[in-house]
């Protein structure tokens, strides 16, 4: 008796033991649908956050872009700057080189205050800047070190005429970078919502070939009690309840084989929305259709205006023009000026650089003008303008593609919408038909033949409905994608990421 409860209570600790391990490692089971699929998708992509860190990082180059046309104060140091070394020097008074040992110290710093010159708004690709300068010299001699001070303060302004504004530029192909970025963005985030749609939508059909072949047994179970009784009083129906048997049992095989496919469909889907392995997945399909208005013209004009592609074409047209600019400038003829203000003074004694200031102005104005070059600034433009000429003929390729693209979706939608509606009317036309057969069955009016006929055809125009279904389904999934916009939920894809 110790033994027997020791080993009923040992089992019953195991039991326990068990079950608690089984719930601890039990995983969540997940109702899928499109929109929760692709919201997991996008939660758990790599992709998505490599792309959100590319925003990010394009959105930090254009605000490094914004405080460059803002004030940069800087200091410049030499402290100290010594030197005690022999040097060639040219001496005038005897017309020849001669070797000069210098001994020499210095201690200077600038402080300068640069801006941009930003007029209404616009970078004009010149700057100004406040400087002061500020040194002490000494240059040892015979009788001791000759120590001169000096210091500046003044104003300068610099301006290129004939060159590309590299301001404007670069402010430009920042924010061109981010646009290009955030485009990107949403056009991966499209294909990943198309990919996983594509899987999902060939689950959901699995799913709801299940709940045919289900119906369609409970239809012949239904029918076996009718078939035995008739056959139990009419001697020429006794086959009929052995070919019924047999078409249960290949309804129930088709539905095992459903199963197997349901099932690895669904396993590869959790695969690729990265989930924990214990979850599962399972679909409540339900075929319901949303009526939606759709115009063709409308939608073209939301594929050419919406659509990230031309819209990266666009910026991309646009980057190649500021290149084509920018090789035009490139050893041109151009022009420099630079013109300083300000005062200053020098003196032996560090006391006096701070009293009777000197005017303190320089003009200067330098060109450059190429000669020859053996044709390399002319080819490297034709180059770039060739580059351009691609951009151009990339955007009319894509509004050709999308064109067709969105004609093709909306015409298979227009006809998958239309059969989906008079197929649920056959529908229900035949499951009357089938009842009325089943009827006629029993008064020995037709033909067990005749009766399961009825029956495979009720199922066959259910299946054709889920085709419709998923026709229509998938055409609005394409008329989505070439057109950025939900048909049926009224907004931009935009607006429904709230991007």
């Amino acid at each position: 008796m110790v033994h027997r409860f020791n080993l009923s209570s040992g089992v019953l600790f195991f039991n326990l033991l068990w079950s608690s391990v089984s719930f601890l490692h039990a995983g969540n089971r997940i109702s899928l649908t499109l929109e929760n699929a692709v919201e997991i998708a996008m939660s758990h992509s790599y992709q998505i956050r490599r792309l959100e860190l590319g925003i990010e990082r394009s959105t930090s180059w254009l605000q490094a872009r914004k405080a460059g046309l803002k004030s940069h104060v800087s200091v410049d140091l030499r402290s100290p700057d010594l030197k005690q070394i022999s040097d060639t020097r040219w001496n005038s008074a005897l017309y020849r080189d001669e070797i000069v040992r210098l001994n020499s110290q210095l201690w200077q710093s600038q402080l300068s205050i640069r801006q941009p010159v930003i007029l209404f708004g616009y970078p004009t690709n010149g700057f100004i800047s406040l400087n002061y300068n500020l040194y002490r010299y000494a240059q040892q001699e015979a009788s001791g070190y000759d120590i001169d001070y000096y210091n500046r303060l003044f104003i300068k302004f610099e301006q290129p005429f004939f060159l590309p504004n590299k301001l404007k530029n670069d402010l430009e192909v920042a924010e061109a970078n981010l646009k290009d970025v955030r485009l990107n963005y949403l056009s991966e985030r499209m294909v990943i919502m198309n990919d996983i749609a594509s899987d999902y939508y060939d689950a959901f059909e699995y799913a709801y070939l299940n709940i045919i072949f289900n119906r369609q047994i409970g239809i012949l179970d239904s029918v076996h009690e009718v078939v035995f009784r008739v056959a139990e009083v009419t001697n020429n129906r006794r086959r009929d309840p052995i070919q019924l048997r047999l078409e249960i049992a290949h309804m129930r095989e088709n539905l095992l084989e459903n199963q197997g496919r349901l099932r690895m469909k669904l396993a590869n889907l959790k695969q690729k929305l990265n989930l924990d392995i214990r979850d599962s997945l399972y679909i409540n399909p339900v075929l319901t259709v949303q009526p939606a208005s759709i115009d063709l013209d409308q939608a073209i004009h939301y594929g050419f205006t919406l659509n990230p592609w031309l819209r990266r074409l666009a910026i991309w047209k646009r980057k190649s023009e500021i290149d084509l600019e920018n090789i035009r400038g490139h050893d041109a003829f151009h022009m420099r000026l630079e013109m300083t203000y300000g005062l200053e003074k020098s003196n032996h004694s560090f006391s006096n650089i701070w009293m009777g200031y000197d005017n303190s102005n320089s003009v200067t104005l330098k060109a450059y003008l190429p000669v020859w070059d053996w044709g390399r600034r002319r080819y490297q433009i034709d180059a770039e303008r060739r580059g351009l000429e691609q951009r151009m003929i990339d955007i009319e390729e894509r509004e050709d593609i999308i064109r067709k693209s969105v004609i093709n979706a909306y015409t298979n939608l227009m006809e998958y919408s239309a059969r989906f509606y008079n197929m649920q009317e056959s529908l229900e036309l035949a499951e009357e038909v089938t009842v009325i057969g089943l009827d006629d069955y029993r008064r020995g009016e037709t033909s067990f033949q005749e009766l399961l006929q009825m029956i495979t055809r009720r199922k066959e125009t259910e299946t054709k409905l889920l085709e419709a279904y998923l026709g229509y389904k998938r055409a609005c999934l394409e008329l989505t994608v070439q057109t950025y916009y939900d048909f049926e939920k009224g907004m931009t894809i935009q607006e429904a990421l709230d991007f």
